[in-house]
């Protein structure tokens, strides 16, 4: 049999293998490794009982992925086995090994029989070389959670004892925050009972970086900021503060104002306009919602607009002047075209526009067909031949 322990919490430690154990040198054939399992995880300690007629027990640190021994290894004992006394237990408690009878290093386990129950006392115990057991055998009860003492915090009420998914309802104390979301609830960890998320007050503090729109701030570096606590600031040209004068407090929200700083009421020159220009002369700054209107170069189709809007110091309203289809005389005559429905020479067609072509003398050739629309430029030709 074998006993298991945390001994600390060692995280991402190579595991320990039961082969290199019987590989190396720690390994005795007295030892009874009946029940050892394959692979134990880094931090683990494992008790090696020793064969019928050999005394003592021999305890197996997995430490870095390497095993490090605890205790003596085993010795032939002139002496009958010494066995350790009967253990008792309730009838829900669940026995793994030999409760009766045990020799010096045989592990008894316990567990609950019924999934609604806890256990309370030690998952197990091992017959140690006085014939005695290394702990009281533990008991199974009704899951229950008993309330936290919750630092920087209390649970209001008289209710000490809470059964499985009641919620633990407990304020924090003046600036001090509960440190989780969600609420914490009475729940089976394992073997026990516990509270998940564990109940813990936190103390509200705001962010010491400065705002991308605050020039000046009045907080120096690695400095901890609590509730309550003002900061004078200001703000960067062209943005003005919510409070006058302008003067930070840090609430259970973050910062107050927010935002700290706004963003420009006014507007700098409109931007320019492709293939297109504003209808009348621009000024070097607007006022808020002051519109702009614009109008598209000739044979130009406007996609829509007109009109573009001072919004918090951003020009907002989508324009697109989109552009006309040139037919090349040319490549014209290249694919034996001519225009269909007109006598003289349409060499300009709108976005949009339809074109039909027709063959000077042949029959069309290729994929593309004779009616063609212009696409914001773009008109494909036919070819004849």
């Amino acid at each position: 049999m074998q006993t298991l322990t945390f001994i600390r919490s060692l995280e991402h430690l190579p595991d320990c293998t039961l082969q290199d154990f019987l590989n190396g040198p720690l390994f005795d054939s007295n030892f009874n490794t009946t029940g050892l399992e394959a692979r134990y995880v880094g931090g683990k300690q494992i008790t090696v009982s020793c064969r019928t007629g050999y005394s003592g027990f021999f305890q197996l640190l997995c430490i870095e992925g390497e095993w490090q021994s605890r205790g003596t290894k085993c010795q032939l004992s002139s002496l009958p086995a010494q066995k350790c006394p009967v253990i008792h237990v309730s009838t829900n408690v669940q026995v793994i090994g030999d409760p009766e009878e045990a020799n010096i290093g045989n592990v008894v386990q316990f567990s609950c029989k019924s999934n609604s129950d806890v256990l309370i006392g030690l998952q197990e115990i091992y017959c140690n070389e006085k014939g005695e057991w290394s702990g009281e055998a533990p008991i199974c009860k009704a899951m229950s959670c008993l309330v936290p003492v919750i630092e920087n915090g209390n649970v209001p009420g008289d209710v000490q004892e809470y059964k499985e998914h009641d919620i633990l309802h407990f304020q924090c104390n003046p600036g001090f925050q509960p440190s989780e979301d969600r609420p914490s609830k009475c729940t089976k960890l394992g073997l026990r009972a516990g509270w998940n998320p564990t109940p813990e007050c936190e103390q509200v503090t705001c962010s010491n970086r400065r705002d991308p729109l605050v020039y000046w701030w009045d907080v120096y570096r690695g400095q901890q900021l609590k509730l309550g606590d003002r900061v004078r600031y200001e703000c960067k040209s062209g943005y003005k503060s919510m409070m006058v004068p302008p003067c930070a407090t840090c609430t259970r929200e973050g910062w107050k104002p927010d935002p700290l700083c706004e963003a420009p009421l006014g507007c700098q020159i409109p931007p320019p306009l492709e293939n297109g220009d504003t209808k009348n002369s621009m000024k070097f700054s607007y006022i808020r919602n002051e519109r702009v209107e614009y109008i598209c170069q000739a044979y130009h189709i406007m996609q829509g607009g007109p009109f573009k809007t001072c919004s918090d110091g951003e020009w907002t309203g989508e324009i697109r002047c989109l552009k006309p289809c040139t037919v090349d005389e040319e490549a014209m005559r290249t694919r034996n075209l001519i225009f269909r429905y007109s006598g003289k020479h349409k060499m300009y067609a709108a976005h949009d526009d339809w074109i039909v072509f027709w063959c000077r003398t042949g029959r069309p050739v290729g994929s593309v067909e004779m009616r063609q629309k212009c696409v914001d430029g773009v008109l494909q030709l036919p070819s004849c031949q």
